[in-house]
């Protein structure tokens, strides 16, 4: 019994010694200069790498970090424990871990928009999605999430994309279930295209099985995230869940974090989830200060006024004439005819911006209620120019404007007359 007893007994210190060496060497590590690589698998799971000079330090789905020593390899890189029973394989774009001669992580693919750091003694992962033009961050570990990308609501015309945010253990929890059972509170984007500019209000209303705006426990609240406005309040379906309702450029934002107590982990994670979330320039929220020119295609009128405004650029003579052959609408045979009044507004970019309303922000108008006139300046106030913006039956939405943003907010807007 007694020669039992030390077997077991010098097993566990060398098991325990192993795992306390792995914890040294990366909390000894973190400090050095190294590059990380992030891998989604196909059996659902994610890994994430450290990749240092003759070693990688590898961050496994269920917590563990281990250390792996490079090794010699026929094809790409490999790295190994002391046993050669931990085995981490890569290529430029792909990656493999297995344990035991089982493939643990198979098929994992690099995922070059999850960005991974360390924050202190935790792991954390950047997100960004340089198409839609929005990033956000998110624990890796401890206690962290896995982040997938399921297909969605695709069956309604303007989705876009869906992130799905799940603890890692109850993801693993959920992987490993033979019964069928309800998946875990999450941390849910939705993105939708959002053609018609509806305020976050409007789009909530119009999209109740979305929204679940019908499920309202308490008031709605009006607040911005990032910038751009957004509606904020609490469902109440299969979970609790605070929703938060986002316009900005052409999307809509609809993010739920869904939760079985309110003092959970999912839920306290939420808020330092909806900090990081930042829309790229592109699509930011703010101008810099000064006159700009382009088209306003959307004006929310709520506590928090706000233009979603595409800028563009007013151009005559030849600049005017080159830009307008390069679109398509003359040729170099009809230069002197392409322009009769002699300009061009060129819109390359296409993308809208939120741009925030001062409270005291004046409107003009040229050409609205001038009659005979043709030309005549006249005030509107913001209740007036809202319904005409956003009425897309009018022409308003289609004609230029001038802005003058002053501290990141627009403090006067002016109709630019188009002979």
């Amino acid at each position: 019994m007694k020669a039992a007893f030390y077997v077991v007994l010098v097993l566990f210190l060398l098991v325990g010694g192993f795992f306390a060496l792995n914890t040294y060497i990366y909390e000894e590590k973190q400090g050095e200069e190294s590059t990380f690589a992030t891998y989604l698998c196909s059996d659902g799971r994610s890994l994430t790498a450290r990749f240092e000079e003759g070693n990688t330090i590898v961050f496994l789905g269920d917590d563990r970090v281990l250390t792996l020593a490079k090794v010699a390899a026929e094809s790409g890189a490999q790295y190994e424990d002391a046993t050669g029973q931990a085995v981490f394989r890569t290529t430029d774009a792909s990656a493999s871990f297995e344990e035991g001669g089982v493939a643990a992580y198979a098929e994992c693919m690099l995922k070059p928009e999850r960005e991974s750091f360390e924050r202190g003694d935790e792991l954390w992962t950047r997100y960004t999605n340089e198409d839609v033009g929005f990033s956000f961050e998110y624990r890796e570990r401890p206690q962290g999430y896995f982040l997938q990308e399921p297909r969605g609501a695709d069956e309604h015309p303007d989705f876009a994309e869906v992130l799905v945010l799940t603890n890692k253990k109850e993801h693993e929890e959920l992987l490993q279930s033979t019964n069928g059972r309800e998946g875990p509170p999450t941390i849910t984007t939705l993105i939708f295209n959002n053609p018609e500019r509806l305020s976050p209000s409007a789009w909530a209303d119009a999209n109740p099985g979305l929204s679940n705006i019908g499920l309202i426990r308490g008031d709605v609240v009006e607040t911005s995230v990032a910038g751009a406005p957004a509606i904020r309040y609490t469902a109440d379906g299969l979970y609790l869940s605070d929703t938060l309702i986002i316009a900005n450029g052409g999307y809509i934002y609809a993010i739920t974090g869904s939760y079985l107590e309110e003092n959970s982990l999912i839920r306290r994670d939420f808020e330092p989830f909806l900090t990081s979330f930042a829309f790229l320039p592109a699509n930011s929220a703010a101008l810099r200060d000064g006159e700009h020119l382009g088209f306003i295609h959307a004006v929310g009128a709520g506590s928090r006024a706000y233009i979603e405004f595409d800028d563009a650029v007013w151009l005559s003579g030849a600049a005017g004439e080159n830009a307008a052959i390069a679109a398509g609408l003359c040729t170099e045979e009809t230069r002197s005819e392409c322009l009769p009044n002699d300009y061009f507004i060129e819109n390359s970019s296409a993308l809208d911006e939120t741009v925030p309303l001062e409270a005291n922000a004046r409107m003009f108008m040229q050409t609205w209620e001038a009659g005979d006139q043709g030309i005549m300046e006249k005030e509107t106030g913001l209740a007036d120019f809202a319904a005409l913006i956003n009425d897309s039956a009018l022409h308003w939405s289609k004609l230029p404007y001038t802005i003058t943003v002053e501290g990141g907010a627009v403090t006067r807007i002016e109709e630019v007359y188009v002979p």
